[in-house]
């Protein structure tokens, strides 16, 4: 791109940013027809404002048939197309028809001859340049998998970082042998296939050393992922890349950015100046070998960094004994930051030369890129962080910890732990200053413990214990000791906190509204055995968590639901009074406490995803938000030292993913799998799934091939609670429940038949009630949903192109499903492991009520199905034995397993496929919470 269409592209983009995401195409369709210039402004927005693509699926372009559209950027689209000479899937990427200028078309040309000169396994192999009368494209190897991208976020465990970085560096050594540079290393450019193996991409940028000037050039490729001397326009170099494979291997290791800032004049001084943190510092699993090749691959000076073949032979030993050699520390250009500014880190003094004009005129210049900037993907809407956590974890154990709690001292931290999900959660005590924790409670005592609160003294913790559908609030000494019975609570819920007021006479704690389903805040005066209400909650909402006494305790903190992730923060005086609403999001909210000053919270929520953060609420005159913590994995249960301002949290994972086990038995396969949550699938009359996902940081719908292969988001929804999606009997249509406003509501989705194109979603109900699970009539016509008003659920259907809903059960009900020949409706209770049916109004029986699977067999209420005569359904774990899925046959009245596991997810959905031959199910292939631990917020 020439000076002037960069200054028309930075002028548009300063125009854009006022408008919505939806609107950037068309002012941008409206303002310029140059097509250079579009694609730099959307790739300053972060590739977030979507391209127009063309509808040429089932297009034959010569040999090749278009079979699917996989995705486009700046140069063009990419689809998926089948080779009718040789049967083969392939991977076509064509010029975009407005991209025809020289500079396009070289480049377009250079991805082709420099991926195609490279015959290595981990480099995406170039078929053919082919021409037509109005396209050009590139046909590649079609690589079935996932990108880089969709593991960042949170750590990756230390082995799979050790494999994927060996296969990439492999593909850049055999390049630069080759003497051809990449310039564009990034976790998008990286794909990882179901069976591990790592495809580098996308040589668009790639440089021929052998016929590249030695005068400078413009920096090429992606500002975050950037070299410094790349950054400021010198040569492309082999060292380059291996600096873009660091930032890389960091992320993977630690789930954060090395060189993350709020903004692009800080980002451009901290990728030339700041020495990066050990990746071992934000996590605690990453060995001192890795730690020490890491940072040698992020040396400011490219000498100093290991070649990209010395870096696969490190990763391929998997380190032995012998450390890898680092020498990032003892460089003399380094000298510590001045002195009270906190643990900074070193800056180097050759790097201090640009003043303030230099970085403005190194900004202009990084504006140039031809990649894809992702660094300008913050929106204004979103709070910067204030604070990097330095956090380690607590301890080294596998299995669960949560409910952390500080002694009053804060030297001291409770918590509860299990390792294995069979086992019943205690209570550990540890020290800060010993290495292992001590347990205080009695593992013979029946019940589960939960929500821990340390008395003021510091003798004593109170703590939650439940046993069905009982519950209680004890104590226990801190140094271990016989429990003490408090009170007994009608709620039996340990999700819900409770705290000590400061004083040490009163406990606040969440509890039923006597002869209502609605939680109230009360207080527990612990010496005369008094309890009483502080606040009443509306009714139509499910009530008060969670109450939290400020450091002077004349305020109390806490969360007020409505309706699944669906909360509030108010503030309330101790003495009683209205509540005071604090400023939120309508997301879910996880755990909060004060800070030690009294003038803010520090919660963990849902902001713009579905993945929990932490954030610092200010409580003065309703400030604004701010997030402290980043990162893939549930940051839940805030609580702070108001003596010594250490934060602590857990920091949970899930990785739920999709498989399919035969019908008649057999192991199961798995079709769908990320780092985060994949389930919840729906087979289609064609054979398609859908499954719920929220790999792209928010539950979303994706529908994919039958295998599982060519995934593709299909909603949008940014953070919305989202699930239950089922196919219409023509396979046309989705029906699912979503919450983007308030309470859920039933949505249907029109999709193209064999494709995963989707239109837009339409809600179908509107009720001010939470509305659940819906599913087809056999017909297609009518949709079945769970709908809890001010009473007991109930089954509740509905017109499917609109129109007046009607209940059709009366005696409780929670899902239902109607029988192929439309003559029953079979449904679970909430409150009962069984299935049941009822006739249809069309049908005439004498039948009211027949229990259909019930007792030996504890049928999930939610996860079950039906296939021609059978009830497909999953038999939830008891005592002695594990979850297993189960078939029974109505007719034979005769049961059958179908696969007996202890990892299949417990509140998911079953589907068979049209053939009979497979059921989808989740499984949970790793689960885990750690306690972290900051020493302070700065």
């Amino acid at each position: 791109m020439t000076d002037e269409q960069w200054q028309i592209a930075w002028k548009l983009y300063q125009s854009g940013s006022s408008f919505p995401p939806e609107q950037i195409h068309s002012f941008l369709k409206n303002t310029t027809g140059d097509v250079e210039v579009r694609d730099a402004v959307l790739a300053m927005f972060g590739g977030t404002k979507k391209v127009e693509s063309l509808d040429r699926i089932g297009q034959k372009i010569g040999r090749y048939v278009l079979t699917g559209h996989l995705g486009e950027g700046g140069m063009g689209e990419v689809y998926a197309a089948r080779d009718s000479e040789l049967g083969r899937f392939v991977a076509v990427k064509f010029l975009a028809q407005s991209a025809v200028g020289a500079s396009s078309v070289d480049r377009f040309i250079r991805e082709a001859k420099a991926a195609s000169a490279l015959n290595h396994p981990n480099i995406v192999t170039i078929y053919e340049v082919i021409h037509t009368t109005s396209r050009l494209g590139i046909v590649m190897e079609l690589v079935d998998g996932m990108s880089l991208r969709q593991l960042c976020g949170s750590p990756v465990p230390v082995d799979r970082v050790l494999h994927l970085g060996e296969q990439v560096a492999r593909a850049l050594g055999a390049a630069h042998a080759r003497g051809i540079v990449h310039c564009d290393i990034k976790p998008e450019n990286l794909m990882v296939r179901q069976d591990g193996f790592v495809k580098v991409l996308d040589f668009g940028l790639a440089q021929d050393l052998s016929s590249m000037a030695s005068s400078s050039i413009l920096p090429a490729g992606t500002l975050r992922y950037m070299s410094p001397e790349q950054s400021r326009g010198g040569a492309a170099s082999p060292a380059g890349d291996v600096f873009s494979l660091g930032i890389v291997l960091y992320e993977l290791s630690t789930g954060a950015h090395p060189f993350e800032s709020g903004s692009l004049f800080d980002g451009l001084k901290a990728l030339n100046e700041a020495a990066p943190r050990p990746p071992s510092s934000r996590n605690a699993f990453v060995p001192p070998q890795l730690d020490a090749l890491i940072l040698r691959m992020l040396a400011k000076d490219p000498s100093q960094r290991p070649s990209a073949a010395e870096v696969a032979r490190v990763l391929e030993s998997r380190f032995p004994n012998q450390a890898v050699e680092a020498s990032v520390a003892d460089n003399a250009n380094l000298i510590p930051a001045p002195a009270g500014t906190g643990p900074e880190p070193a800056i180097d003094r050759s790097r201090l030369t640009l003043n303030r004009l230099n970085w403005m005129m190194l900004a202009t210049l990084v504006l140039a890129s031809v990649g894809s900037l992702a660094w300008f993907t913050f929106r204004k809407d979103v709070p910067r962080r204030t604070a990097d956590l330095e956090a380690r974890p607590l301890t080294a154990q596998s299995g669960w910890e949560r409910s952390p709690a500080f002694s009053p001292d804060g030297q001291m931290i409770a918590f509860t732990w299990t390792e294995t999900k069979k086992q019943r959660a205690q209570i550990f005590v540890k020290r800060f200053a010993d290495d292992n924790p001590v347990q205080i409670t009695d593992p013979k005592k029946s019940g589960n413990i939960g929500s821990l609160s340390w008395s003021p003294d510091g003798k004593r913790i109170a703590f939650k214990r439940v046993e069905g559908d009982s519950g209680a609030i004890c104590t226990i000494p801190s140094s271990g000791g016989e429990e003490t019975r408090l009170l007994d609570l009608k709620a039996a819920d340990l999700s819900s906190g409770m705290d000590w007021s400061p004083e040490g006479k009163q406990l606040a704690f969440s509890d039923l509204l006597p002869n209502t389903t609605r939680n109230a805040i009360y207080f527990y005066d612990v010496q005369s055995g008094e309890k009483r209400k502080l606040t009443d909650p509306p009714d139509g909402i499910w009530g008060d968590w969670d109450p939290k006494f400020s450091p002077d305790g004349r305020r109390l903190a806490f969360k007020r639901v409505t309706a699944f992730w669906l909360d509030d923060l108010y503030v309330v005086p101790s003495d009683g009074g209205s509540p005071i609403r604090l400023p939120s999001s309508k997301r879910g909210i996880s755990g909060h406490d004060w800070m030690p000053d009294g003038n803010s919270l520090v919660a963990s929520c849902q902001r713009g995803g579905t993945i929990y953060a932490l954030w610092r609420w200010l409580v003065k005159d309703g400030g604004p938000q701010q997030r402290i913590t980043f990162g893939g994995v549930d940051a839940v249960t805030p609580v702070v030292s108001r003596k010594t301002g250490r934060i602590a949290w857990v920091n949970r994972f899930d990785d739920l993913n999709l498989y399919r086990v035969p019908m008649q038995g057999g192991a199961s396969e798995r079709l769908a799998a990320s780092s985060a949550l994949d389930g919840q699938g729906s087979y289609a009359p064609d054979g398609r799934i859908v499954f719920v996902s929220d790999r792209s940081n928010s539950r979303e719908l994706w529908v994919a091939r039958a295998d599982g292969s060519m995934p593709a988001r299909v909603t949008n929804f940014n953070g919305a609670a989202l699930g239950s999606p089922e196919w219409s009997p023509d396979g046309r249509r989705l029906v699912f429940e979503a919450q983007i406003d308030g309470q859920p509501d039933i949505f249907v989705l029109t999709c193209e038949l064999n494709t995963s194109r989707c239109g837009e979603p339409q809600r179908l109900t509107f009720d001010r009630s939470s509305e659940f699970l819906p599913t087809w009539s056999a017909d297609g016509r009518f949709i079945y949903f769970a709908l809890r008003g001010g009473g007991p659920w109930n089954i509740w259907k509905q017109p499917a192109n609109g129109g007046s809903a009607q209940q059709v059960t009366q005696n409780r009900a929670f899902v239902a499903r109607e029988s192929p020949d439309g003559r029953w409706i079979y449904f679970a209770r909430p409150d009962k492991l069984e299935v049941w049916r009822m006739p249809t109004p069309n049908f005439r029986s004498s039948l009211k009520e027949e229990l259909i699977v019930g007792p030996p067999y504890s049928p999930h209420a939610a996860t079950w199905t039906l296939h021609g005569d059978e009830v497909v359904f999953l038999d939830v774990a008891k005592e002695n034995n594990v979850a297993a899925i189960r078939a029974f046959d109505i007719r034979t009245r005769r049961t059958r397993t179908i696969l007996e596991a202890a990892e299949i997810s417990t509140d998911d959905k079953l589907s068979v496929s049209p053939d009979g031959k497979w059921v989808l199910c989740s499984k949970l292939d790793r689960s885990g919470s750690n306690i972290m631990v900051s020493d302070d917020l700065r």
